[in-house]
This record gives C-alpha cells, sequence and structure tokens, in this order.
C-alpha cells in the first residue's frame, strides 16, 4: 500500500515536468526517462519512511497536500506542519485536511525574516516562487512563462514554530523554488534539529539569485545535515542534464 501511494505521488510530481500538455519534447524518450525516475523515487523514499519512525514532519512549500498525503497514510501518530504561502491553493489544502486534528496549517512563505514580500504567482503553480523565473527555466519549460505578482506573508522557520514541541525523528520537507538559502538561513534551529531533510535543489539557476546544489549543500553540513542521496531527478527535456 505504501509503495502504490509512493509510486503515484512520484509518477505525478514527475508528469507535472515531463509530459505536461503543450511542452514540446520527444514524448517517447522523456517517458521513458520518467519511468524509471519515478520508479527509483518510489523505492528511494519507501526506504526512508519504513526505517525511521518519524514523529514529526514538516512540509515547508506544501503546495496542494500531496507530499503530506503521502506522510500521512505511511505513518500513525505524526504531527504534521504544513507551510503554504499562495491563498488560493492553502484554501485547497486547508479544506483537504480540515478535519485532521494531527495536521496544523500556516498561510505562509518562509524566508529569514517577518513581513510580507512579493510572490511570483505561477500560472503553473508548481513554479511559483518569491524569486522571478529565470530564462532557462523558461526555455525548458515554456508553458511556465505566465505569472502574476501578489504580496503574501512571511516569517522565518524558527519564528513560526517558536512555541511547538518537536518530537523526534523529525523530516523536514523543502520545495521553494530557489529560495531554499533564505529558508535554512531562518531556520537554523529546526534544521539543525532535523534527522532527514528532503530538499529539492537546482545545478542551474531556474530562479534569478537563487543558490545552487554546492552552496546549499554547504550550509546544511554547518548545520549538521549531510548529503545522503538523490530521490529522484529532474533533467532537460532538451539535452538531458541534470537541472
Amino acid at each position: 500500500m505504501i509503495l502504490s501511494t509512493i509510486k503515484k505521488f512520484i509518477k505525478r510530481y514527475l508528469y507535472n515536468y515531463f509530459l505536461k500538455p503543450n511542452n514540446n519534447i520527444n514524448q517517447e524518450d522523456n517517458k521513458s526517462i520518467q519511468i524509471h525516475e519515478y520508479e527509483l523515487g518510489a523505492k528511494r523514499l519507501n526506504d526512508i519512511l519504513l526505517k525511521y519512525n518519524f514523529k514529526t514532519f514538516i512540509d515547508i512549500g506544501a503546495s496542494y497536500g500531496d507530499f503530506i498525503n503521502l506522510v500521512k497514510e505511511s505513518k500513525d501518530n505524526i504531527q504534521i506542519l504544513g507551510f503554504e504561502p499562495v491563498l488560493s491553493v492553502f484554501n485547497s489544502l486547508q479544506d483537504r485536511y480540515s478535519n485532521v486534528d494531527e495536521i496544523i496549517l500556516y498561510n505562509l512563505a518562509l524566508g529569514d525574516f517577518d513581513g510580507s514580500v512579493d510572490f511570483h504567482e505561477n500560472e503553473y503553480s508548481y513554479s511559483s516562487s518569491i524569486l522571478p523565473i529565470g530564462d532557462i527555466h523558461v526555455k525548458e519549460f515554456p508553458f511556465t512563462k505566465n505569472y502574476k505578482i501578489s504580496e503574501v506573508k512571511i516569517s522565518t522557520l524558527d519564528n513560526a514554530l517558536i512555541n511547538k514541541n518537536l518530537e523526534k525523528p523529525i523530516l523536514i520537507k523543502v520545495d521553494v523554488q530557489g529560495y531554499e538559502g533564505r529558508v535554512i538561513l531562518g531556520g537554523k534551529k529546526t534544521f539543525s534539529q532535523a534527522d532527514i531533510v528532503i530538499i529539492e535543489l537546482s545545478f542551474c539557476e531556474l530562479y534569478l539569485g537563487q543558490p545552487l546544489f554546492e552552496n546549499i549543500n554547504q550550509e546544511l553540513n554547518q548545520l549538521g545535515l549531510f548529503y545522503a542521496g538523490c530521490i529522484s531527478q529532474l533533467c532537460s527535456p532538451d539535452n538531458n542534464s541534470i537541472l
């Protein structure tokens, strides 16, 4: 049951990138890549969730709650804290989990200060970010070119959770489209308590001004977290380089 759920999650995640309508790529070649990626990703995620008896899960960039659902279905008695800045997406997330006591949701962006910030709300919601989208991103995935700017509330992770008792082991997932460095800077105390961090990182500048893999890896090293492997990777539809 767990592996089946993870496979569905990974397949949907990769579909969003590889097989999005109007994406001009070689469908058959990338379909093969997608199949291998989601099968490997499913096995790796399954191993993590079964190996560790997580008591706290922090989802930074919760979107519509697919990852929350994955963790919820695979783990009993786990405290889940989800952060999603886009109000329309947050409302859908809240409706999905309105009757689940162990899930606490925050309509917040996370960074290194408290206040408000301009947010680039992409027409393709999974590509929304505080940072402006870069030319490489639009070139690789043309369906992400349209966005609007809205104002969202922002806080630091450490401040948002200042009164929370975070029981270990702790799993943190970060999917913030290039804003990872600021999230870590504002959450050093929380990240240093984490047992596992699943974080989406880039090898090229998909968002303007974003730190790349090497920079974020060094920041996490300083907090006692070290690279343990890749769950799945996104490759360029153009030349298959790792993005």
